[in-house]
């Protein structure tokens, strides 16, 4: 990702993020949207140096008991070796023919012993061990693949870390962030010039515009 994205996460999930008030998945990818982004780096800093100095004016709260052994001993447990900002992870090692792809350090935390599965003709999804109130996958589009149109019931978080797609209401590249509700009609088609690696985060299943499509939503969990 060489390129500053265009489109970037909003202020409210920044602040989310920030506050650590996000679904594990939502932190993720909003994580990897952050390193890859110097003005939403820079936003984050501010809101961590705004709510620094807000806990600085709030009145003094009792200390529960143990709390003070509890933080003795985090300082005194050994740190967890640092990864690097970035490294360069193949996104599949089984599978040949898949470009090396650049991934935050966020998301190669993740990654493991990646295997994808096949959803549909140009479509490979892997899911990401993530817990909480929302679920997150890597997807691999083949050039040119065109999605099923549909609404949200949630929150939709998707951030391409190769390639690009475009879905009627903007064209994301990578490091680009797409945020949608449920007030978004769209249908993603991928760039002709390369397939889409992309990491997508949704708290519900998507409402598909075809009854088809609404029938094999408990098999591929989309």
């Amino acid at each position: 990702m060489n390129k500053q994205p265009n489109h970037h996460i909003s202020d409210e999930l920044l602040l989310a993020y920030a506050a650590g008030s996000l679904a594990e998945a939502q932190s993720l990818i909003a994580a990897c949207h952050i390193a890859s982004c110097p003005d939403c780096r820079a936003k984050l800093k501010a809101a961590d140096s705004l709510g620094g100095a807000l806990l600085d004016n709030l009145p003094p709260e009792p200390v529960s008991p143990g709390s003070l052994e509890a933080l003795f001993a985090r300082l005194d447990a050994p740190a967890a070796q640092d990864k690097p900002a970035t490294s360069p992870i193949r996104l599949v090692q089984t599978i040949p023919g898949v470009p090396e792809v650049t991934a935050p350090a966020p998301l190669a935390q993740y990654l493991g012993a990646l295997r994808w599965q096949r959803l549909g003709p140009g479509v490979q999804s892997y899911v990401l061990p993530t817990s909480g109130g929302a679920s997150a996958r890597l997807m691999r589009l083949a050039p040119g693949v065109r999605l099923p149109s549909h609404r949200h019931r949630g929150l939709e978080l998707t951030m391409v870390l190769a390639g690009g797609y475009h879905d009627g209401l903007a064209h994301y590249g990578p490091g680009d962030i797409s945020e949608l509700d449920e007030a978004h009609h769209h249908q993603p088609v991928v760039d002709r010039d390369g397939e889409c690696i992309a990491l997508a985060v949704t708290e519900k299943l998507a409402l598909y515009d075809r009854f088809v499509y609404r029938l094999i939503q408990p098999l591929i969990g989309l």
